[in-house]
């Protein structure tokens, strides 16, 4: 048997040639999955961490303990680090993947009351061991000494302990509550100044600066000290600091599970990556619901291309197995032979298919936005073992979907081979009109998450789940209205047969009797064509909506390019009355005139105040945003979308404003909860930040209204707490009111660059001139670390691969279909031939079969796609962007994809007619004609 099916597949060499290249599309689709995701969420937790130093200033995965316990007769340092050591080593047996960069181990007092020799006011401090202290600091006055001196012990201290608590170097300090058995206090004499000989260094997880109240003395002295005084209380804090590079996807969820654990059972135990993990574990189930349910419609095709490959291997073996049946060969061995054919054929595509499955994660994997690549960003995708074991499931489904016609046929004999013919016998979704209540169930389900959206909205933002049947009613949709677009074609064509059936030649009235007897075959690659058009125009459209909704939420909220701010710093003094007043300290701005003329076509400076109150009478709004900004450079370096400039331009409100020096602009939400209008004049209150004049006010703009807008550059309405949606209010007002109401007030520089200017390379610009930046926000950083981001990155990556993948099955199966067709018509031509019809008019009859078949199911596939489209756009992007915004959901269409796509079935449709025609030329005509007249 073995013998005789690789002769089968040598003799159907081009339809095996497909099926094998059908079962590794397969392959590769499904074996990509598991490398893809593993992937993505590897790259997420990098950005997470990274973030993570930026936004904190801090190493990320840290674990740790504190204790605070009873000091006791027995308890020296030796014992406390054995303590600790057991429990390093306990958290070591389960995280022993994790490196360790470095370790911190603090041993201290409770903060006590402190005498200085120089100074009066008592000050708190507490007594500090830290382990490996002298490796790691470096001393800036003084030395590290061991001496004594006058029974006083010798210290250190950092430099930000030394100017909060006024001591110098040599001065005495005394902790009055340490008494020894004499009743002396302990003393200790400042032998040093101190701060880190490396701040980069990991060892300062909790930085020196952070040691402000605390005085350090080495191991010998601690455990001396601890010996002859009374000491009650001490407290460690062991932090271990961990390489969050060896934390990735396949450990990641050991790694959570471990460090829970040791918390539930240890509550001295501490970790600092526990938001992270949370947001990966979140993170990672919505890139799984993502795939699973975008690769659903890709898997499916590539089964329906399997599935009619093999059953036009079949079609054409009927005559073989009917020979083999009346042989003796039983239904099951004609199955087992078959079974053995899809098993050879799909051991191939598996060995195909899962190299090509790495190349689908690399395309998918730096796929930037919907068919575009950038190879300044390059993700490596390493392999992962359950690659193999997804491909042995797809090639197990494909050798199902490859015997599964062969099931009809296995009881074909000799006399039922000769009796077949082609039938218009109606279908069995045509005949219980199936398509149509499936339709209808999409366009339910539709009309319910319509009426959902706010559930859904809040749903997403509270658990971040996504509903998989959004995405399944998408392809429903897609599938279902292909059905009914196919019925359409048949009634149409029906239609057209019976007004002119009369009076056609003969070419022409064979041409649509052709199709309407083979209406069940033919149906089936112009449903494969429908669906294939359809899909990659919803794909590639929804891609472009996704990325456009995005860019323009973040565009909108940027309000400028590039929005920056250097470090400003308070003074703060104390008047007789014992309340305290503080003034900001502003920076130099003149040189930034310098600094940004070649980078930058215009830069304005932006007071962005929050937590002002807004009042009228006794109406009043706590959290309003104050924008204090000069209107003409404002104007030219802030950016709003055209969108939002339809009836009155936002520069008439700039004008306004310059025209009237207390004038201020309101949002519309702020007009309505305060009941005001234009012209009325409103009170915008700054309270004091510093501790003890939370009370008083800092100051008080009397503004009159000039304009009321909706919308304006950086400000967004709406935000969400714990799924609760909120709202911002907005007052804009001239900057010289501001300062003169408020006093100086920190404010950030918005830029607009120029033409080709680099966001990094102005803020390396700026770092290198010695700004302390204390925030760097680009338009163009943001938007670049949204279509890196795993979410984003899984959809356009998926939509590729599947526009992709899509193309090719279509174009392949489409060519089988019609070469396939054409020679087995063979005989018709011979019959049509012997009537006296001419190759041109054959020619023509084919020409007419494609218009009436091919050319309506591309407008279907067309109309289909773009109503998919437009019913199920705004959904799909609500599991993306779930907030409310100013940015109304817009529908992006890129005439170029509709282009690519056209060119591309029309570019098959061209090499299948010069095939077909080439096919016809090439008939045995003599032969034909013979049988023809037989």
């Amino acid at each position: 048997m073995f013998k005789l099916v690789i002769n089968k597949i040598k003799n159907k060499k081009w339809l095996s040639f497909c099926l094998i290249l059908g079962i590794a599309f397969l392959v590769a689709v499904f074996s990509c999955r598991p490398m893809f995701k593993s992937g993505a969420m590897d790259v997420t937790l990098r950005t997470y961490f990274r973030t993570y130093i930026e936004d904190n200033n801090r190493y990320p995965t840290v674990i740790g303990r504190g204790k605070s316990f009873e000091a006791g007769s027995d308890r020296n340092i030796d014992n406390i680090m054995s303590e600790i050591k057991g429990y390093e080593d306990a958290w070591g047996k389960y995280l022993s993947e994790l490196d360790i960069m470095d370790k911190q181990t603090t041993i201290k007092t409770n903060q006590v009351g402190v005498k200085s020799s120089y100074g009066s006011n008592r000050i708190f401090m507490s007594l500090d061991y830290l382990d490996r202290l002298s490796d790691h600091v470096e001393v800036v006055t003084g030395e590290d000494t061991d001496k004594l001196l006058g029974g006083a012990y010798p210290c250190l201290i950092s430099e930000k302990a030394m100017d909060d608590n006024r001591l110098v170097l040599g001065e005495n300090v005394y902790f009055i509550d340490f008494v020894d058995s004499s009743g002396n206090c302990l003393s200790l004499y400042v032998a040093g100044i101190i701060k880190e000989s490396d701040p980069k260094d990991l060892y300062w997880y909790n930085d020196l600066c952070d040691y402000d109240q605390d005085i350090f003395v080495s191991k010998e002295y601690f455990d001396e000290i601890l010996e002859r005084y009374s000491i009650s209380n001490l407290n460690y804090i062991h932090n271990i600091v961990l390489d969050y590079h060896s934390i990735n996807s396949q450990n990641v969820e050991d790694v959570k599970y471990y460090v829970e654990e040791f918390s539930k059972k240890d509550n001295c135990f501490k970790y600092s990556f526990g938001d992270i993990l949370d947001e990966y574990a979140s993170m990672d189930k919505k890139v799984g619901i993502i795939l699973y349910v975008m690769e659903l419609p890709i898997l499916m095709l590539t089964l329906a291309f399997i599935y009619m490959v093999s059953k036009q291997i079949i079609d054409s073996e009927t005559e073989e197995i009917a020979m083999l049946k009346s042989r003796g060969m039983s239904r099951l061995q004609v199955i087992s032979m078959y079974t053995l054919q899809a098993s050879i054929v799909g051991a191939i595509g598996y060995a195909v298919g899962v190299p090509l499955g790495c190349l689908f994660c690399f395309i998918a994997g730096n796929t930037t936005d919907f068919l575009t690549y950038e190879r300044d960003y390059i993700i490596s995708y390493s392999f992962n073992p359950y690659t193999l074991l997804y491909g042995v499931v797809a090639v197990l489904l494909a050798i199902v979907f490859v015997v599964l016609p062969t099931v009809s046929y296995s009881n074909m004999t000799v006399v039922s081979s000769k009796n077949q013919y082609e039938s218009s016998k109606k279908s069995f979704w045509e005949k219980y009109f199936l398509d149509v209540l499936l339709l209808v169930l999409s366009l339910y389900l539709l009309r319910n998450y319509n009426k959902q959206i706010d559930d859904i909205r809040v749903k997403t933002l509270l658990q971040g789940k996504l509903d998989p049947v959004i995405f399944i009613d998408v392809i429903l949709f897609i599938m279902a209205a292909g059905l009914v677009a196919l019925r359409l074609i048949h009634y149409i064509v029906k239609l057209v047969y019976r007004i002119g059936r009369k009076k056609w030649k003969t070419n022409t009235y064979t041409a649509f009797l052709q199709i309407t007897r083979t209406f069940a075959k033919q149906g089936y690659i112009s449903l494969f064509m429908i669906l294939t058009i359809a899909m990659g125009i919803f794909d590639a459209n929804t891609a472009r909506t996704i990325s456009r909704n995005y860019q323009e939420r973040i565009a909108y909220e940027q309000g400028s390019d590039v929005r920056f701010a250097e470090k400003w710093y308070k003074k703060t003094t104390m008047n007789p009355d014992k309340s305290s007043e503080y003034e900001y300290l502003e920076p130099d701005y003149g040189k930034y005139a310098e600094l940004l003329k070649d980078s930058c076509e215009s830069y304005t400076r932006v007071i962005y105040k929050n937590n002002l109150i807004s009042s009228k009478g006794s109406k009043s709004v706590d959290n309003c945003l104050l924008l204090g900004i000069n209107t003409r450079e404002f104007g030219e370096t802030a950016r709003l979308q055209d969108e939002f400039n339809t009836e009155t331009h936002w520069f008439t409100y700039l004008n306004e404003l310059s025209r009237n020096p207390e004038g201020i602009i309101i949002s519309d939400n702020l007009a309505e909860m305060l009941g005001v209008a234009v012209g009325d004049i409103i009170q915008v209150t700054l309270k004091c930040e510093a501790p003890g004049d939370v009370t008083q006010n800092r100051g008080v703009i009397n503004g009159k209204i000039c304009a009321i807008v909706e919308d304006w550059p950086g400000y967004n309405k709406y935000y969400y707490e714990e799924g609760e949606e909120k709202q911002n209010y907005l007052v804009v007002s001239n900057y010289t009111t501001a300062i003169e109401s408020y006093r100086q007030l920190p404010y950030e520089i918005w830029a607009r660059l120029r033409t080709g200017q680099d966001a990094d390379e102005l803020e390396a610009e700026l770092k290198n001139n010695n700004i302390n930046l204390t925030q760097f926000d680009s338009k163009q950083e943001n938007i670049e670390l949204m279509k890196n981001s795993p979410f984003v990155q899984t959809t356009n990556g998926m939509f590729t691969l599947g526009f992709i993948v899509t193309l090719c099955l279509c174009m392949i199966g489409f060519l089988i279909y019609w070469i396939i067709s054409i020679s087995k018509r063979e005989l018709h031509f011979g019959i049509y031939r012997a009537m006296g019809m001419s190759i041109r008019e054959i020619n023509q009859m084919l020409l007419y079969e494609h218009i009436f078949s091919t050319l309506l199911s591309i407008v279907s596939g067309v109309v289909v796609g773009i109503s998919a489209m437009a019913l199920f756009a705004k959904l799909y992007c609500l599991v993306y962007l779930p907030e409310k915004h100013n940015v109304d959901t817009i529908l992006a269409w890129e005439i170029s994809d509709m282009v690519k796509l056209l060119a591309i079935v029309g570019l098959v449709l061209i090499i299948c007619w010069i095939i077909i025609r080439r096919q016809v030329k090439k008939l045995n005509i003599t032969k034909a004609l013979k049988l023809g007249e037989e």
